[in-house]
């Protein structure tokens, strides 16, 4: 069914129904404790509230990550933001990429949400991106996905399971997206990706793209036991545990 919409204005001024619709514009345009999320299944860009409360409740506490993988990844978004007048002498575009490697339930989307708190503290949006396919494409939704985050700029723009992203169809289309045809000042991008073996090699080993690499190993047998006695601890509400070391 279409969607209509109607505006009343006064007759005697019309400058009134202007200036609400103006506002009205404005208002729809800027964030309420929301981020910008794509799927182009569901339409494109909208704003959603769900993910914004799961990143305002996510704890840096609750992930259990080797050595100091989750700092080094704030120290870099928030140096990267602070610092465009480097950039700009060093006469070298203001963008970079992050690509966080590794197996599913290691503890990349949880330092995504992370970020996107950091950034939310230091007044950057994050845009989140679900799916690329559109009815008019997959090459129709990158060309959306990076005309937003342009235009958002300075931001985060998160690529979740970047592989299935970088298609024959659509693997082109993303390589100039990210070598930024049009200036991708202000842009950096987060990608994740859970099966190196499926990425290409012009996304993998051109620094241009991607900068930074962080790689989300299966835990070791430390981090087995910490994430254990954090979830009995946390999860089940036992003050004290034991853990063995044969149980690991």
């Amino acid at each position: 069914m279409e969607n209509r919409i109607f505006i009343f204005t006064w007759q005697d001024d019309e400058r009134k129904g202007k200036t609400l619709v103006a506002e009205v514009h404005k208002w729809a345009s800027q964030l309420h404790d929301e981020f910008w999320v794509f799927n182009g299944v569901k339409g494109g860009w909208r704003k959603d509230k769900a993910f914004f409360k799961a990143v305002q409740s996510a704890k840096a506490e609750d992930l259990i990550l080797s050595d100091s993988i989750l700092k080094d990844l704030r120290r870099d978004t928030v140096a990267f933001f602070k610092c465009q007048s480097l950039y700009e002498s060093l006469a070298v575009p203001w963008k970079r990429g992050i690509l966080l490697l590794g197996p599913p339930g290691n503890g990349k989307t949880g330092s995504i949400k992370i970020l996107a708190k950091t950034c939310a503290e230091i007044g950057i949006p994050t845009l989140y991106v679900q799916t690329a396919k559109t009815r008019a494409g997959p090459e129709y939704g990158l060309t959306a996905i990076f005309q937003k985050a342009r235009s958002e700029a300075p931001c985060m723009l998160v690529l979740e399971d970047i592989e299935t992203l970088a298609t024959d169809e659509t693997r082109t289309k993303l390589l100039n997206q990210l070598d930024g045809i049009e200036s991708n000042d202000g842009v950096l991008v987060v990608a994740t990706a859970n099966d190196v073996s499926k990425l290409d090699a012009a996304i993998l080993q051109r620094p241009s793209r991607f900068d930074t690499k962080y790689t989300f190993d299966l835990p070791n047998q430390n981090l087995r036991k910490e994430f254990f006695s954090h979830w009995l601890k946390n999860k089940i509400g036992f003050a004290q545990i034991r853990v063995n070391e044969e149980d690991f």
